[in-house]
């Protein structure tokens, strides 16, 4: 015979078991977590690629640019500067800029010599033609090196063997010297020759 009575709602029933919580919800955090620090690191180095590749083609167009067109500069004791474009295989011919292939004014032969000396270096002989003799320009040209190693020593008045201004360029072992007149066509180099120590 059930001892049971009828059901009473007053009557304190049992407590449920608490519902049981996955054992996986930390692993799963943990796994998510992980997954998006991976996703984020995969973001971040395909980003610093990406940047690195853009920094690259720059710097690669920064070296070519460099590579293809350098500017030299002879200055002489006055502020006047002679600029020359020297260029590499492929590019066109290395010159001196346009504006500078003129004589200098009457008393100042220095410009016009540096000017001259800058042809010779880049092998401007349209520019050089400008501010020498066809005899000049050639024997100047002759010369081998390119001038590397040239010194200049500035210019001075001569008289010997006529009247004319001397712009030397001193090199181990001797020099190279420039005659000079001033007519009216501005300075002109017409002779050139070399000495040695």
């Amino acid at each position: 015979m059930s001892t049971e009575g009828p059901y009473d709602p007053t009557m304190q029933q049992p407590a449920a078991p608490p519902p049981d919580e996955p054992q996986g919800r930390w692993p799963l955090a943990i796994a998510a977590l992980i997954a998006l620090i991976a996703i984020l690191l995969i973001v971040f180095v395909l980003v610093s690629n990406d940047d690195d590749d853009d920094t690259l083609d720059a710097a690669s167009t920064s070296t070519t640019a460099a590579v293809g067109t350098t500017t030299t500069e002879a200055e002489s004791t006055t502020t006047t500067k002679a600029q020359a474009t020297t260029s590499t295989a492929g590019a066109p011919a290395a010159t001196v800029a346009p504006g500078l292939c003129k004589s200098s004014p009457p008393d100042d032969p220095e410009p016009t010599a540096l000017v001259v000396y800058q042809a010779y270096t880049l092998g401007d002989e349209n520019c050089a033609d400008k501010l020498m003799t066809a005899s000049a320009r050639s024997k100047l040209f002759a010369i081998p090196g390119k001038g590397g190693g040239w010194t200049f020593q500035g210019c001075t008045g001569q008289d010997v063997p006529d009247p004319h201004t001397d712009c030397a360029f001193t090199f181990a072992g001797g020099a190279t010297h420039f005659r000079m007149n001033y007519g009216t066509g501005g300075w002109e180099v017409y002779d050139v020759y070399q000495t040695t120590d």
